[in-house]
This record gives C-alpha cells, structure tokens and sequence, in this order.
C-alpha cells in the first residue's frame, strides 16, 4: 500500500514521518519533479507552505483541481509566514469585530 508523502523541511518531516508519511526533502533537487513524482505514486501528498510558494501557484492550483491525488498545503512549524489569527477569522466571518 502506497504512503502519504509530505514535501518540506527537515523539521516538520520528522513529525509526518512519525505519522507514517514517506518525506521528501528537496534540497537541491527539481521541486517539480519531485512533486510530480509524489503525485503519481501517493494517495495524498501534503506540501510545507514554503514548498508551496517554490512551486507556484499555476502548478498548484492544477494539482488541486485535479484532485488525484488530493494534495494540502501544511502550515510549516517554522518560517517566514505567520499562522493566520484564527479568532479574527473567526469574528470576522460572524461579524463580530
């Protein structure tokens, strides 16, 4: 049975590995090989928000439209991107500001 696989850094891999996921670290490897590679061979690839951005928008927005496999974009444990303030979110959709 084929693995999910993550794509992203070394420290957020440990936890998906933990999880059972096969990881991808690209490193100075082709990004879009790797994630058309996860993509044929996986029932779910999940890539870190930094991956995400690596690989563009286009290229990402087709892999989820297609939908096969589902592919998820992962908030990263560390980086540049804040998390967004869900309680703002939250308010924001109930109209309580």
């Amino acid at each position: 049975m084929a693995l999910p696989v993550y794509i992203g850094n070394e420290l957020d891999a440990a936890g998906y590995r933990l999880m059972g996921a096969r990881i991808v670290v690209p490193r100075d490897r082709d990004l879009g090989a790797l994630f058309e590679e996860a993509r044929m061979d996986s029932p779910l690839v999940m890539v870190s928000a930094g991956v995400a951005d690596a690989l563009g928008e286009e290229v990402l927005a087709a892999a989820v439209i297609a939908a096969s496999p589902p592919v998820v974009v992962v908030a990263d444990a560390v980086g540049e991107a804040n998390p967004p303030d869900m309680e703002r979110e939250v308010r924001a959709a109930l109209g309580v500001l």
